[in-house]
């Protein structure tokens, strides 16, 4: 019971907050007509947001009649920034955002050496000039979205296959420690996730199960994200929709063929790969039921094929075909900026 009602605590005031992010200037009044929820809660949430620096109120000047004029309720964006960054076996992504999610600054580096001491270094750079740059904005929090092998429980980055030495790499506590900041490490394709709930495809789509497949041809790089009931899933240990590891076949000495074995492999035609795709989606789609996948497919040559083969398997190859298949338009940022909404939500999670 104490769980439940803490989990309905968390939704109550991240309801109340997304009425103001989408629609401030708002009044109490008008966050109680979108909410339907009472006037006592709201007051209590609202007065905690303002308290808290980030929420600020100001005379309704539209409003009529006498008394007190109602307030209205906006967002901070000028206090509060939040970074988020992006760490694949290319380079970094690293984002400022406000409060309300909007990007302050982002840019993309590249890895001079793809070794882990040059690449921790590298980052140590980025994020030093981005803390002194924003030193007056409250940056306490740091959002870091991985490639490869995540292990969110610990916030260790396991292993990113193109950089050498990088194993069990503790994020959290190099960059905690470093920065006296809250860090969360998190696989990209969720990430990816919270980046379409915020800004791109599922923003406005009111629904609550959802696959968000990421494909990297150049980085050798495939990752799923699971949305049930409207909460990320991430299993008993955090390594919940590994898609590479769906068998998809045997080899030639029995031995099972993991769709891993297939995107590590140059020497597969882009058919066979996106044939192979395919079939662990149509899997994907039958063991999780959704309303709707995603595909994020960034500079892929054969983005059409494969999407073409996508929906074909799961056409002909599942048990429930009515899902949607959506492609993202999200652009290049959106992991580092999707790690920087993790931090934001986090903040109110911890207003509960």
């Amino acid at each position: 019971m104490e769980f439940r009602k803490h989990t309905n605590q968390r939704t109550n005031v991240q309801q109340i907050f997304q009425q103001i992010v989408d629609n401030g200037p708002i009044s109490r009044r008008e966050i109680q007509e979108q909410t339907g929820f009472s006037w006592g809660l709201i007051s209590q949430v609202t007065n905690r947001l303002i308290a808290e620096g980030y929420v600020a109120a100001e005379d309704d000047l539209t409003s009529s009649g006498v008394g007190r004029r109602a307030e209205k309720l906006d967002v901070v964006t000028d206090n509060h920034f939040y970074i988020g960054v992006d760490i694949d076996s290319d380079g970094m992504y690293a984002v400022v955002t406000d409060m309300k999610g909007r990007l302050v600054e982002s840019s993309r580096y590249s890895w001079q050496e793809k070794v882990c001491e040059q690449v921790l270094q590298m980052i140590y750079g980025v994020l030093d000039c981005l803390m002194e740059k924003y030193a007056d904005k409250n940056i306490t929090r740091i959002g870091v979205s991985t490639q490869g092998i995540t292990d969110v429980a610990r916030g260790v980055s396991v292993y990113i296959r193109k950089i050498k030495n990088w194993v069990d790499v503790p994020l959290r506590e190099l960059l905690g420690s470093r920065y006296d900041v809250d860090v969360v490490v998190a696989h990209d394709p969720d990430c990816l996730m919270e980046s379409e709930r915020a800004f791109g495809l599922l923003k406005n789509a009111n629904v609550s199960d959802v696959l968000l497949m990421h494909f990297n041809h150049h980085a050798h790089s495939l990752g799923m994200s699971v949305m049930v009931d409207g909460q990320l899933y991430f299993g008993h240990r955090g390594r919940a929709a590994e898609i590479g590891y769906t068998i998809i076949g045997e080899t030639a000495d029995g031995k099972p063929r993991m769709l891993e074995d297939d995107i590590v492999d140059d020497s597969i035609s882009s058919a066979q790969l996106c044939n192979s795709i395919g079939k662990a989606m149509a899997v994907a789609n039958t063991l999780f039921n959704p309303e709707i996948i995603v595909l994020n497919i960034p500079e892929c040559s054969f983005a059409d094929q494969l999407i073409e083969a996508v929906e074909r398997w799961i056409r002909t190859a599942s048990y429930d075909t009515s899902v949607k298949v959506r492609t993202s338009k999200l652009k290049q940022e959106a992991k580092a900026r999707g790690a920087a909404m993790i931090m934001i939500n986090r903040a109110i999670d911890d207003m509960v």
